[in-house]
């Protein structure tokens, strides 16, 4: 095919299978949108994905409407039949045309190639010799890519949904379609390698037969063995066929329900009650086990089609006998069939349980700071005990079930065989070895199908389980942008009458409506409710007019309305009434900053091409140049996810200059001043949105009232309302609202009173310089430790120097290159600025430690050789029984001829013997299938309880290990590389391991008693089993190394995909707003492919080893053969039998035990991966018996001393703390200021002991901190943090997560911080739902729950960390009043932008570059003219006269 067609996107294929089923989908897809209605007509009448589904396609045939076809269709036709054409060459036994080394050759194959996966040796050798790691592995393939394959299923499904609606569509159907030709062909392969071994048993007879006969014919033993060796080779054909096209469909169907959920999650406009745990459950264990029913299907269907030529070729050979023992495996189905059903039941409750275990881990994950903080570490230990405790219930039930509803299987061969020759017998009929064998080969058949079913049926079962939770989730309402344009073009953004609403929570024990992020349920919400059962009304009668190049400034108390307002006009709530018209692009900076694992740099420029002068211009008019410069690798520094390695500030203000780097029409600014102090927020307001967006169409939402009268309109909100709206003049002449706010703010304000009047904004920027060049002085250059002014104006609280008039080669060189030997202030070389630590890839063979590890869990050694012995019991019980039925026929045999030999009355005497004896070998068969039943209950009681105590314990004190580690492991760890361990990994140790193993064991234990018979009835052939076993041990060696390896690159490559998806939820909005969905798409289509080619090869390396294992069992079975024709006479025909009949069974056993043997030791990976954790991770506190236990009534004065503290986050990192020294007092209220990076939050890490001291001490009334155990030193402080954290529950939960107080005091706490009224009108009141991440409130709202929160510990110490920041400044007047009264007998220290917020303190700690520079009373400062405090607050009121 031509590079322009591939360019048009018409499907290349060269896979005959996929080609049928593809092809016109695929150009309907890649045509839509620039086609014509008759071509799209066209095309869906050729669609082979919905009508032909197979081959048949006649290039005669003309459309359904009768005319000549056009010059398009022509070319399409063509297209096709060379496709079609190309398609059908892989069925040449030979193709030389060599592929791209770097891509995945599937599709240049030759049948042979494919079939015996000969491509794959290159990659095994190397992995034998070298091990593999992500470099060596191919590109994916294009028919095998997640987009590609996504776009199939996305089409298929909307299709589905036309035809039959959303209510009635299925997706399950939908995979039928998307499978169905390659499952077809699947499965007459696997019908062709079922006829093989029905033809193997009837040469069986025939040898049997000959071998019993008393003609002899040496050509024609040979022939039969011959044909025997042919007949085993087709079926291993048959086999490796069928295996290798269903994985194929297999993968390529997980890859695309995984990136249509993922499309899904883009399209979301918010996680509608869906926590993230349940979201990632999805695309992990649901995803997988949409792969594993796809993978197993064929199986399935395999089953009744074996039973069926069983139950007639048993019935033709022996009579209506072995139509008895053939029922009892038709009886078992409808058991099995119901268990499955059973075992579908509870994997719908464990999965339940599963997503909120994942989504307690996550929670835990993302807020570990907090729980680490509070102390919480054990109480949420506890809770998640009591979690996996009910999981692990339900996990040993279904195990249990499982393992019963396979080991059916022996029990029943073995009924089959005792009832079929007794009844036989009974009747007078004779036995022969040849009959007696074939019978016991037929029905050994049907229990190897009877095997497979159950759990083909149960991955079917919990496949359908996953599609109807992946179907509910795909059908969930998506978010719609607006497509109307304001008539006047002058106009951005016009809303008319409009009314918006939340949807409500989806919980599933809480059905409780979803509240609003940013305003409260009231009354009136709850009566608008009425019309929507689905939605909840919080916006009404919105009228809103944003014209182009205007400013509009948003006002309003805390929970009125003005994030809901943005949210809103980014179309993420849902319009129940009235207009919305939008003409432009959109950025949007969140109240709280989004920033994703990636450097500064690529946050700020968000997937864009790089331009240096736009850059430089961004990140100048966001204050971030001094920012940069102390960060380790400058702007190509790596930042942890959620910006963890940033201050709140700088996160404001990285999301500001993404902002304006994107050069959108219409920016959207949620509160982004909350998080900076004054002097930033001054340059921001003057040099980004007055000066950078000059000529921008801006919304800017603020409690900071000073900056309104800047603007060109202002609308105030309450509840829900515009209460009013106007220019600063019109509205303060007015005297509502507006005018109301605007006074008390000034008299909050005081002698901090700064308004930037919209009259004067054009001033001088070098006079507002010089006005504040002092105080720069003083500050210095961060990070060089120089309170010179030799560095003026270059700090972050003063860069206010225009963009364009920095010089361009000095701008060039301080942003974005990086100097060859940077060193810290503190003389330590910086590092490269890589932050996150790269996942750990093991070399070589699965350590025994990690064995040992396992089996340590599991119960000890012991109980592991309980196990086994079990095992090789009931492999020994089924052994018995075809022993047995030898023995019995020998002597019968022998009995005969002596009734042939000796006279009548001999004869009876020696029949009415045999007629005695028939009894007792009957006993002798219930006996031991009375062992086989009692062994096989023991066995699955034993080995569930053992492999599931094993899971639990590795869970257990891997979530201690994990939550106990430091701050520094989550700092530099991804959330999706820990949440992999407990998601992917847990479920593979809990439910696969065991399966696998299981099987293998099993599997093993019959393999070993047929060597033992083979070798027990031809001795001699031990010489020949010598070499073979050399071989199948080299073979193992050489391939297992691949299949180990390829699985660890499995599980390596999904850990990044897994953190994708987590940024993206958590990062909807803004990703909606730059329209970035594509962006995002392509990076977890690129990632998930990554994925896949470890996946593909990891099940391709199996079926390698198993194509040349097959070689060695065919060998040994022409073996068996030509000897039990070489021995004719010389050996009992029935012996002969015997061992014939384990030989045919040895082909499919012996592949299999080696490949189970290597998925074992592959899938043990998961348990290396987890004890990796157990080995490697350090304690946040190595030893508890050091540690001095402070008095209970520790700190009861709460004295607070810090000598010389110096505090480094990671090693090879600039100092945060340089020799702090300051005193508290008792009862004594600090107040901790400084520009963002300062070091303030620092203090408060240290204080919690999150970063240990690398010098100097932290004295609390007296005693050293580091002296005491880490429980008692959190559990005495509290804190209020900077971001507010709530997690998933209820209120009350939030309050009091571990019930340790009484409602009373709940409430009184609520009141205290104004939250009684609120709550108290929430449907549940404390019972109320809170939602992922706390979004159904608003931030102001979260941080007064937190604050609620600390009020509940009644703590000596309090740290509040800018808690006000995103609160009105009515409600910070209340919230300081309360602080005031409720923390009397306390010391706090008041970590604050806002200036006025901690003039009431008794002392003011001024910090700089990690040091303090001042610290002194209010008055004393103030009164100093020295002072930096004062130069603070003069800089201000300088700055505000000048602005006005």
């Amino acid at each position: 095919m031509t590079d322009s067609m591939k360019a048009r996107g018409d499907c290349v294929d060269d896979d005959p299978v996929q080609a049928c089923s593809d092809h016109a989908v695929q150009k309907r897809m890649t045509t839509e949108g620039d086609v014509s209605n008759e071509e799209h007509e066209f095309a869906r009448t050729y669609s082979f994905a919905e009508a032909l589904q197979c081959h048949d396609f006649d290039l005669s045939t003309r459309p359904r409407h009768q005319h000549r076809l056009s010059d398009f269709e022509e070319q399409k036709l063509e297209q096709r039949f060379h496709s079609r054409h190309r398609a059908w060459k892989q069925l040449k036994p030979i193709r030389r045309k060599k592929s791209n080394k770097n891509h995945f050759p599937a599709k240049e194959l030759g049948l042979l190639s494919f079939l015996y996966l000969t491509w794959l040796t290159p990659l095994i050798k190397k992995a034998y010799r070298h091990g593999l790691n992500q470099e060596d592995l191919w590109v994916c393939g294009e028919t095998d890519s997640a987009e590609y394959n996504a776009r199939r299923l996305e089409e298929m499904w909307k299709d589905e949904v036309l035809k039959k609606g959303n209510e009635t569509a299925s997706l399950t159907s939908v995979f039928v379609k998307f499978t169905r030709c390659r499952a077809i062909i699947a499965i007459i392969c696997m019908w062709s390698y079922s006829l093989g071994s029905f033809f193997n048993t009837v040469l069986l007879r025939h040898l049997l037969a000959y071998v019993q006969g008393s003609e002899s014919n040496l050509l024609y033993g040979i022939g039969l063995t011959c044909a025997l060796v042919i007949s085993e080779t087709m079926k291993s054909l048959a086999l490796s066929a069928s295996t290798l096209i269903q994985t194929t469909n297999a993968v390529r169907l997980r890859c695309a329900i995984v990136t249509l959920v993922y499309q899904k999650v883009l399209k979301f406009r918010n996680l509608q009650g869906k926590a993230i745990g349940e979201i990632i459950n999805l695309f992990t264990n649901d995803g997988h086990r949409v792969f594993e029913a796809c993978l197993r299907i064929h199986l399935a269907v395999n089953g009744p089609f074996i039973m069926l030529l069983t139950a007639t070729y048993t019935a033709y050979i022996l009579g209506p006998a072995a139509l008895l023992g053939s029922a009892l495996f038709f009886l078992i189905l409808p058991l099995q069939i119901l268990f499955s059903k059973l075992l579908g039941s509870l994997r719908v409750k464990t999965v339940r349980i599963t997503d909120t275990r994942v989504r307690m881990v996550n929670e835990m994950i993302t807020y570990i700071k907090l729980i680490k903080m509070y102390a919480w570490e054990k109480p949420f230990a506890k809770k998640m005990a009591g979690i996996r405790r009910r999981e692990k219930k339900l996990l040993q039930f279904a195990g249990f079930a499982q393992s019963v509803n396979i080991s059916w299987n022996p029990i029943i061969q073995g009924a089959a065989i005792v009832l079929t020759f007794v009844v036989h017998i009974a009747t007078g009929n004779d036995l022969t070895a040849a009959t007696a064998f074939t019978v016991v080969t037929m029905f050994a058949l049907a229990r190897t199908a009877l095997t497979a079913a159950p759990k083909a049926m149960k991955t079917l079962s919990e496949g359908c389980v996953a599609a109807k939770r992946m179907q509910i989730f795909l059908q969930t309402t998506e978010r719609r942008s607006y497509e109307l344009k304001p008539d006047d073009d002058d106009v951005a953004i016009h809303i008319t009458m409009a009314t918006f609403a939340w949807d409500k929570t989806d919980q599933n024990v809480d059905k409780t409506p979803k509240l609003d992020e940013e305003k409260t349920l009231s009354s009136e919400a709850d009566a608008g409710d009425g019309d929507d059962c689905n939605t909840v009304k919080v916006l009404y009668d919105i009228n809103f007019t944003l014209n182009k190049g205007q400013t509009i400034g948003v006002c309003g108390s805390v929970g009125s309305g003005k994030s809901s307002l943005m949210s809103a006009i980014l179309a993420q709530m849902q319009l129940t009434s009235g207009e919305v018209k939008i003409d432009g692009t959109m950025a949007y900076v969140s109240q709280q900053a989004w920033i994703f694992n990636d450097t500064l740099r690529e946050n700020i420029i968000f997937g864009e091409r790089y331009e240096q002068d736009r850059y430089t211009t961004a990140v100048f008019a966001s204050a971030l140049e001094e920012d940069i410069k102390q960060l380790p690798n400058w702007d190509l520094t790596e930042i942890g996810e959620r910006g963890i390695n940033l201050s709140g500030g700088q996160k404001q203000r990285v999301s500001l200059a993404r902002a304006l780097y994107a050069d959108r029409d219409i920016y959207l600014l949620d509160d982004p001043l909350s998080a900076v102090d004054a002097k930033v927020g001054q340059h921001i307001f003057k040099y980004y949105i007055k000066d950078a967006l000059k000529g921008k169409s801006v919304v800017f939402v603020t409690h900071q009232l000073q900056y309104l009268s800047g603007c060109d309109s202002i609308y105030v909100m309450k509840d829900g309302r515009i209460l009013e709206c106007g220019t600063h003049h019109q509205l303060m002449t007015a005297d509502g609202q507006y005018a109301s706010l605007i006074r008390r703010f000034h008299s909050e304000e005081g002698m901090n009173n700064y308004i930037v009047d919209d009259e004067n904004q054009n001033c001088d920027p070098q006079t507002i310089y010089k006005s504040i060049e002092h105080f720069h002085g003083m500050t210095g250059s961060p990070g060089s430790g120089n309170t010179t002014c030799e560095h003026h104006g270059k700090h972050e609280s003063g860069v206010i120097r225009k963009s364009t008039e920095l010089d361009d080669k000095t701008r060039n060189k301080s942003i974005g290159i990086i100097g060859n030997n940077m060193k810290s202030s503190d003389g330590k070389e910086k590092s490269d600025g890589k932050l996150m630590t790269t996942e750990e890839q093991k070399q070589g063979a699965v350590d025994w430690k990690t064995y040992h590890c396992y089996v340590k869990k599991a119960g000890g050694y012991w109980v592991a050789v309980l196990v086994l012995l079990l095992f090789l019991l009931t492999a020994g019980s089924v052994a018995a029984c075809s022993w047995w039925l030898a023995y019995w026929i020998i002597q019968r045999n022998e009995i005969r001829a002596k009734i042939t030999i000796n006279s009548t009355d001999e004869a009876v005497t020696i029949y009415e013997s045999d007629e005695t004896e028939m009894l007792f070998y009957i006993y002798v068969f219930l006996g031991i299938l009375a062992t086989l039943i009692t062994t096989t209950i023991l066995r699955c009681l034993a080995y569930v309880k053992a492999t599931l105590n094993s899971s639990s314990n590795l869970h257990d004190q891997l979530f201690k290990k994990v939550f106990r580690s430091p701050m520094s492991f989550f700092d530099t760890t991804p959330s999706g590389r820990i949440l992999n361990r407990f998601s992917r990994d847990q479920d593979e140790v809990d439910v696969w391991l065991p399966s696998i193993m299981e099987e293998m064991l099993t599997f093993m234990s019959v393999f070993v008693f047929s060597c033992l018979s083979i070798v027990i009835v031809f001795p001699w052939l031990l010489l020949a089993l010598i070499p073979f076993a050399l071989i199948i041990m080299f073979t193992f060696k050489y391939y297992h190394h691949a299949m180990r390896d390829c699985k660890r690159l499995e599980n390596i490559t999904r850990s990044p995909w897994f953190s994708h998806v987590t940024a993206t939820i958590q990062g909807l909005p803004t990703i909606h707003a730059y329209q970035s969905q594509n962006k995002f798409r392509r990076k977890f289509a690129e990632l998930l492919d990554k994925n896949t080619v470890a996946f593909y090869l990891f099940t391709f390396c199996g079926r390698w080893a198993g194509m040349r294992l097959d070689s060695v069992a065919i060998i040994t079975t022409f073996l068996t053969g030509l000897m039990t024709v070489l021995s004719r006479g010389s050996i009992s025909p029935t012996l002969c039998g015997l061992a014939l009949s384990y030989s045919v069974q040895f082909t499919g056993q012996f592949q299999f035990c080696i490949r189970l043997a290597a998925e074992v030791e592959a899938r043990m990976t998961s348990v290396e991966r987890m004890n990796y954790y157990l080995k490697t991770l350090s304690a946040e506190e190595a030893s508890k018996a050091s540690k001095n236990c402070p008095p209970d009534s520790w700190p009861s004065q709460g004295k607070l001393q810090v000598e010389n503290l110096a505090v480094r986050y990671r090693d090879n990192l600039p100092l945060a703390l340089k020799g702090v020294t300051f005193i508290v007092d008792s009862m004594e209220k600090v107040g901790i200021v400084g520009r963002t990076g300062a070091g303030k939050s620092s203090l408060g890490v240290s204080l919690f002991r999150l970063v240990e001291p690398t010098s100097g001490t932290i004295h609390i009334d007296g005693i050293n901190i580091s002296d005491i155990r880490l429980h008692d030193l959190r559990s005495r402080l509290s804190v209020i943090p900077q971001d507010p954290v709530l997690f998933v529950g209820t209120i009350r939960y939030n309050l009091d997560p571990f019930d340790q107080y009484s409602d009373e005091e709940i409430w009184k706490s609520l009141e205290k911080t104004h939250l009684k009224n609120m709550v108290r009108d929430l449907e549940g009141k404390l019972e109320a739902p809170v939602i992922e991440n706390g979004e159904n409130f608003s931030v102001g709202e979260r941080q007064l729950i937190c604050m609620a929160r600390a009020l509940l510990r009644r703590c000596k110490i309090l740290v509040l960390d800018e808690a006000t920041a995103a609160i009105d400044t009515e409600t910070d007047s209340l919230i300081q009043q309360t602080l005031r009264d409720a923390f009397t007998n306390c010391t706090m220290l008041i970590i604050a932008h806002r200036l006025n917020t901690v003039l009431n303190c008794d002392k003011i700690l001024v910090m700089d570059d990690g040091r303090v520079v001042e610290y002194d009373s209010p008055s004393v400062l103030l009164s100093n003219p020295d002072s930096w405090f004062g130069a603070m607050m003069s800089a201000s009121e300088k700055t505000t006269d000048i602005l006005k």
